[in-house]
């Protein structure tokens, strides 16, 4: 594994931290619309969100390997470099659901997954289109959306078995 701490500087780490964000947002506004549609491919989209969900803990995963801090559990927002792990940690956090343990159970957990990935678009989107945004703004729009996570939890549906 790389160490981005001394390979990427905070500045071009954030940079691409955006981007990252921006790329989220975009597939989560094509995701959330495909299933809109009354024809929409529900296996392509599932497994749309499964490779999104991955991406997004990636990037995570590199913000945390920037700031040298993990992702903790912040009811109050921590300001500085940890504000982009803040929401990207949320993202993650709103996309990974426990698969459904049947066909019968892929409705539901599509709804549970596009509810909770229009959240986190709206999350993006509140940082994106204020270009004032500043981390303390990062870090609330994070500290909000697992607060909205928090409030949608993946019910309706069974849960595959999950193997360890």
């Amino acid at each position: 594994m790389n160490d981005h701490r001394t390979t990427t500087s905070p500045p071009a780490a954030r940079d691409g931290m955006r981007g990252t964000v921006n790329q989220v947002l975009a597939e989560l506004g094509d995701i959330a619309a495909a299933l809109e549609s009354p024809e929409a491919d529900l296996d392509r989209a599932a497994r749309h969100l499964d490779r999104l969900a991955r991406e997004t803990a990636e990037a995570a995963t590199i913000a945390r390997e920037i700031t040298g801090h993990p992702r903790e559990d912040h009811k109050v927002p921590f300001i500085g470099r940890n504000a982009l792990n803040a929401i990207l940690g949320a993202v993650v956090e709103a996309l990974e659901i426990p698969p459904p343990a049947g066909e019968a159970d892929e409705l539901p957990f599509l709804r549970a997954r596009s509810l909770r990935a229009s959240e986190a678009a709206r999350a993006c989107r509140r940082v994106r289109d204020d270009e004032h945004a500043t981390d303390l703004d990062l870090a609330w729009a994070g500290a909000w959306l697992d607060d909205i996570v928090g409030q949608t939890p993946a019910s309706g549906y069974q849960h595959a078995a999950m193997s360890s």
